[in-house]
């Protein structure tokens, strides 16, 4: 039997290994965590994500440990820690404007060119890949950066932590869980699907914002619509609005180059 949930808001993850609460906040975390686990089980051929190093942490948690926090989007039951130890797993450093993170490659459980992609992430000779950064930003979980110094302690390397925090503050996440706990009023729902266009970007130094323009840039990239990899950065530039315009007029859609509503409910409907 699985530990009891410390909230009622929560849904309970099912069939995973985990030393810990097996739970993620109930509506968008939890059902956006079900369907990207199918999804790399399809693109993958293995459950990748049925071992887990962490996922929800209790209320009270409280640690001294290097590089762990103790206002950490786990306590607010919408992240996960994937299992950093499977045989499979492919990281590679992907800096960006001068901040470091990492991507996740997995390596396919068929190698005969019906799974993944061929290439060498690390060199050596090429083999058959899924794109896991990719598929979990195009269903709204994202990468967080290495914390500084992660070059000699490695868990400040952050690259196996993925979040779908909704746009709500550290404080916002625990009221949902917790309400008669924490002051102030319930947060209101968040919007899924806010409208982004040209010269948009995303706010990456604010750690709890959604990435909404590297989701879309995601959803293009998994679609073979926004070439190269590189070209998935959260600004939303001219080639990203190609792709968009490109992609409504292939879906009926007024072809205005802005991801408005439709648009991006018909994007995230396509790599589901």
């Amino acid at each position: 039997m699985p530990p009891p949930s410390p909230s009622p808001s929560t849904t309970l993850i099912t069939n995973i290994q985990l030393d810990g609460l097996p739970y993620l906040r109930t509506n968008r975390a939890a059902a956006k965590f079900i369907v990207l686990r199918n999804k790399i089980i399809k693109a993958a051929g293995f459950d990748f994500l049925s071992k887990f190093g962490d996922m929800m942490r209790p209320e009270n948690f409280h640690t001294n440990e290097p590089g762990v926090s103790n206002s950490s989007r786990h306590m607010c039951g919408d992240a996960f820690d994937y299992n950093q130890e499977d045989s499979r797993l492919v990281v590679i450093r992907d800096p960006r404007n001068g901040i470091t993170y990492f991507r996740t490659f997995l390596k396919c459980e068929k190698q005969d060119g019906t799974l993944g992609v061929l290439m060498a992430p690390n060199g050596g000779s090429p083999k058959f890949y899924c794109d896991f950064t990719s598929i979990a930003e195009a269903l709204g979980w994202h990468r967080i950066r290495a914390q500084k110094g992660w070059q000699t302690i490695w868990k400040k390397r952050e690259f196996w932590h993925y979040q779908m925090t909704e746009g709500y503050t550290f404080a916002q996440g625990m009221k949902l869980l917790y309400p008669d706990s924490f002051p102030g009023p319930m947060p209101p729902p968040s919007e899924e699907f806010p409208e982004v266009a040209l010269n948009d970007r995303d706010e990456e130094e604010v750690f709890h914002n959604p990435r909404h323009v590297r989701q879309v840039q995601a959803q293009l990239y998994l679609l073979k619509l926004l070439q190269p990899l590189k070209e998935v950065d959260g600004v939303f530039g001219p080639k990203t609005q190609t792709a968009v315009t490109a992609f409504q007029q292939q879906k009926g859609l007024t072809a205005s180059g802005r991801a408005d509503t439709a648009t991006r409910e018909a994007l995230l409907a396509a790599v589901l």
